[in-house]
């Protein structure tokens, strides 16, 4: 298996020592010639020959667009480096012929496991190009546990990957960020895992860790989470937090003998195993604190050191299927709608970047009476919602509640007075079912500032969002609308409002 680097925001570029590979490897031949055409990277009217080149807002400014056969079919911007696979990230195969011929479609999962490091990973058909399917992405590779970092470097020379596809295992073309969320989706499927045919006894170690390049810095690796027993059924977030002193004694002695069980010791100085005694004391907290410094929550996102357990530890500690994931779309109609609605908004962006104008910004700014050029998030979240209601022939809830406003610290000031269903950032963070799709976040600051946007699903406490006037890393000046997959339920310091 070779290593493919296409699809990383930062795959090509002019200076082949900052790209993950050559410029020459995205030329067609075998071996690619210089002067052949560009099939690597997107060109100027596909002209085989003048790149694309990155803007200012676009993940790495100054190198090409890598393109992967699979995108994200809520980004129809081609020229957009997010709409594609990133190799640097997300592990995927190629789709072989045999794969094709047995149904596997662009997008459906498959399982890698590498007989020499004894590793499994779960992975999508991301791209195609090779008909024995033998390359895999820069992430791929990495998780297997091969040492290498970029498209220029070693790969598997024999035949020790084994890959498993499955056929219409990702029908809704369900596109990933992060690998982490990849994993998520994956661990619902039941996905035959086992490679104890190969070495009998050793089924492969399943890993569940984030490695990224993207970053343009060294791979960072964290320790992957270690599955519990096979007999031992994943406890249920309790729903609160737990904490110095916590009389929840069920759900410490869990915490306890999960820390005992890892290894961690009662203290720096006492390397005895931790003392399981169903009491929140010292010791717990010092383990914990520990456990946090060296994990990520589920979707790879550093925990919080806090000696405390949310639902992000909780997952951390017993994995996916212990904390709450959101049902797929809200129950009630004009919500599903309203998520429809900004789906459909995706990709739309200010014109020129960065002047909160454009002929579709100014809708949404004309919804609520502002004037173009003034800050539009909530102005956004409005027009949504007006227009599914419209829609749909019903009445418009954030107009009954008074809410119709371009102003983020107004938003959350009217819905509280006008009796919008309310949870809080204390009460969210502590529950995060109590957070359910098509409700509205709101984060305010200093000098009357803020950003408000729609929840489209929750892991645990990580939300997956659409936002307007945003960016990729989630500005509230940013400069379009877009899905992000990166904020968590402890940074929405006010809260959440209910309209439905």
């Amino acid at each position: 298996m070779t290593i493919d680097v296409d699809g990383a925001p930062n795959s090509y570029g002019p200076d082949d020592s900052k790209a993950l590979d050559y410029e020459l490897n995205a030329h067609e031949g075998d071996p690619p010639r210089r002067g052949n055409r560009i099939v690597g990277y997107l060109t100027k009217n596909d002209d085989g020959r003048t790149p694309i080149v990155q803007g200012g807002s676009d993940p790495f400014p100054g190198f090409y667009v890598s393109t992967t056969s699979y995108a994200d079919k809520n980004n129809g911007k081609a020229t957009d480096p997010r709409r594609y696979v990133n190799a640097a990230e997300i592990n995927y195969t190629l789709h072989a012929r045999v794969a094709r011929q047995a149904g596997v479609a662009l997008g459906d999962f498959c399982v890698a496991h590498s007989l020499r490091t004894r590793r499994t990973v779960y992975a999508i058909v991301g791209d195609s190009g090779n008909n024995s399917g033998a390359e895999g992405s820069l992430a791929l590779l990495q998780r297997l546990g091969y040492r290498v970092s970029n498209g220029k470097s070693g790969g598997e020379d024999d035949r020790n990957i084994v890959v498993r596809y499955f056929a219409g295992s990702n029908p809704q073309r369900k596109f990933f960020f992060h690998q982490a969320e990849l994993d998520a989706a994956a661990d619902t499927l039941t996905l035959d895992t086992d490679f104890s045919s190969f070495h009998p006894g050793d089924p492969g170690n399943l890993v569940f860790d984030r490695i990224s390049t993207t970053d343009g810095g060294k791979p960072v690796q964290v320790l992957p989470f270690a599955p519990l027993e096979h007999d031992e059924e994943a406890p249920m977030y309790p729903g609160h937090l737990i904490k110095l002193d916590d009389e929840d004694a069920k759900s410490i002695e869990l915490i306890q003998q999960r820390l005992r069980d890892l290894g961690y010791p009662r203290s720096a100085t006492d390397p005895r195993p931790l003392e399981v005694d169903r009491q929140f004391g010292a010791d717990t907290f010092n383990a914990l604190e520990l456990f946090q410094a060296r994990h990520t929550d589920l979707l790879g996102q550093p925990l919080v050191v806090d000696g405390e357990v949310g639902s992000g530890t909780w997952g951390a500690l017993f994995g996916r299927a212990a904390i709450h994931t959101s049902p797929p779309e809200p129950t009630n109609k004009l919500l599903r709608k309203v998520l429809e609605v900004a789906a459909g908004e995706i990709g739309v962006r200010e014109d020129p970047p960065g002047s909160n104008h454009g002929k579709k910004v100014e809708q949404y700014q004309a919804s609520v009476g502002v004037d173009p050029g003034e800050p539009w998030c909530a102005a956004f979240v409005y027009w949504c919602f007006a227009t599914a209601a419209s829609d749909l022939g019903v009445a418009n809830p954030m107009k009954e509640k008074k809410c119709r406003t371009g102003g983020v610290v107004e938003l959350w000031d009217r819905a509280n007075a006008n009796g919008a269903k309310i949870v809080t950032h204390d009460a969210a963070f502590a529950d995060p079912s109590r957070v359910l799709p098509g409700m509205v976040f709101v984060i305010t600051m200093s000098g009357g500032h803020g950003h408000t946007g729609l929840v489209s699903k929750v892991i645990g406490n990580t939300l997956e969002t659409i936002e307007g006037n945003t960016n990729d890393g989630g500005s509230r000046e940013g400069i379009g609308v877009f899905r992000r997959n990166g904020r968590s339920i402890v940074s929405i310091n006010r809260g959440f409002i209910a309209f439905s």
